[in-house]
């Protein structure tokens, strides 16, 4: 058993957040390097491309306006993720398209495109997208017609620490989640990751032990079910759920009979209650 244990532990290695970070980092840098962008496009772009740096290199060099359309990214001289606008007099000021108030030139960011906005008015939509979960990673320009992506510059530059730690977390867990050979430790309060060591994608079912001690399969992330497809288990949750949601209408809808205890809806009529064959047992509905 230990020789069996130890085999299956060549074929995959724990990795904390901070090493996950580390990589995510290497990652963006190694896009950002290849493609010649600032980092935070680079970061967009792999997310876009589920964190694939070849996928990123085929796509980008043979359709850059293309990728750039589906991600949001302004044509190179259009801008960048944290423009100020020009300033023609230091004391001319500008209003904000959401609370149409006037702050100094130095107050006012863009996504890049244009279109002005304060810095508080940047802190709570940032805010509002955080608290929407995973779907931040994505924010364009609050203007409906613009599509203007909002990068993570332009986060950190307008967001409170907390908000800022909070996209963060949301971007490296990412990073893991659309990974083909990683996968986070499903146990509640556990950071640590799996990393599958036998190839570029997850090729076999395999059952993985955490440094917290859960056990659990890394294709699916469900508890360890060797043999049995992680297919099978899937169609297995999704009948149990859909069962329990139907007892859960009938325990909320419906009495049972006093005398059959066969469950009853009432849907028209007065209380009188006529059990159906071949029980036939008349109570009332409010007493029984």
């Amino acid at each position: 058993m230990a020789a069996l244990l130890a085999a299956r532990r060549q074929k995959y290695k724990v990795i904390t957040e901070g090493a996950v970070r580390a990589l995510q980092d290497d990652c963006i840098a190694g896009v950002a390097d290849l493609i010649q962008v600032p980092p935070a496009i680079a970061a967009i772009v792999l997310r876009h491309c589920h964190w694939s740096t070849l996928v990123v290199q085929d796509k980008w060099f043979s359709d850059e306006q293309g990728l750039r359309a589906a991600v949001g990214l302004l044509p190179p001289s259009d801008g960048d993720a944290v423009a100020e606008p020009k300033r023609k007099r230091k004391d001319k000021k500008l209003t904000c398209d959401l609370c149409f108030d006037n702050h100094p030139p130095g107050q006012m960011r863009s996504a890049g495109c244009g279109h002005l906005y304060c810095r508080v008015c940047w802190r709570w939509y940032v805010r509002a997208a955080v608290e929407d979960g995973a779907r931040c990673l994505s924010l364009r320009c609050p203007d409906p017609s613009c599509s203007a992506a909002v990068l993570r510059d332009l986060v950190d530059d307008v967001a409170d620490e907390e908000d800022k730690q909070r996209y963060a977390g949301f971007a490296l867990r990412s990073y893991v989640e659309e990974s083909k050979t990683m996968r986070w430790c499903p146990a509640p309060g556990c950071g640590l990751a799996m990393e599958y060591l036998g190839g570029e994608t997850l090729s076999e079912q395999l059952d993985v032990v955490c440094d917290c001690g859960h056990g659990f399969c890394i294709v699916c992330a469900e508890e360890s079910h060797r043999p049995v497809p992680c297919r099978t288990v899937r169609d297995w949750a999704a009948k149990n759920s859909s069962e329990s949601e139907s007892t859960n209408w009938v325990m909320a809808n419906t009495k049972l009979c006093p005398k059959c205890r066969r469950p009853i809806e009432k849907n028209t009529g007065c209380n009188h209650m006529t059990c159906r064959d071949p029980c036939r047992h008349e109570f009332c509905w409010i007493c029984l």
